[in-house]
């Protein structure tokens, strides 16, 4: 018996009609100093790497274990938990890739103009659930964000009250 061949449907990706155009620094009319405040190097990304290893291994048998406070940061790889949340991740950025795809071909077909309003709606769809866990997550980070600042806050009045006691100490006041 002979199978048909499964035919797959073209998919293409058109552009706006105009284009937008960032002027940059070559590298060569940069410093060294300036070329490695912006890029990495070899040796940093492969420590990057490792620690992100590290940390992903730590994530899957020792969770409790990942902490700033333990020198590991798991933000940005909770995907690798598992393969389950691996694949699940992997399966929205495709679905939402062929959302995309689809109202393009759908824009396309019916010889309208470029809407990018139904493309990002076609595409905010289906990752609403990544949008509300990054909500989620932004404001636990504003969170720790202001508490460290009034932290720092504190700690500096603190040195300044310090200062002006020392201060008015040698002074014999």
């Amino acid at each position: 018996i002979m199978e048909k061949p499964v035919r797959r449907r073209d998919r293409r990706v058109s552009f706006a009609p105009f284009c937008g155009v960032r002027h940059h620094l070559h590298k060569n009319d940069m410093t060294k100093d300036e070329i490695s405040l912006t890029w990495i190097s070899r040796a940093e990304q492969k420590l990057a790497e490792t620690e992100a290893r590290s940390t992903i291994g730590y994530m899957r048998h020792r969770p409790e274990q990942v902490s700033e406070e333990n020198g590991r940061c798991g933000r940005g790889l909770e995907h690798h938990v598992s393969t389950t949340i691996f694949r699940t991740r992997r399966k929205i950025k495709q679905n939402v890739m062929n959302a995309v795809l689809i109202e393009q071909e759908r824009q396309h077909f019916n010889k309208s103009l470029p809407n990018a309003d139904a493309i990002r709606s076609a595409s905010r769809y289906h990752s609403r659930h990544s949008e509300k866990k990054a909500i989620k997550l932004a404001e636990a980070d504003a969170e720790y964000v202001t508490s460290m600042m009034i932290e720092e806050e504190l700690y500096w009045e603190a040195v300044e009250k310090d200062n002006t006691i020392s201060g008015s100490l040698e002074r014999g006041v």
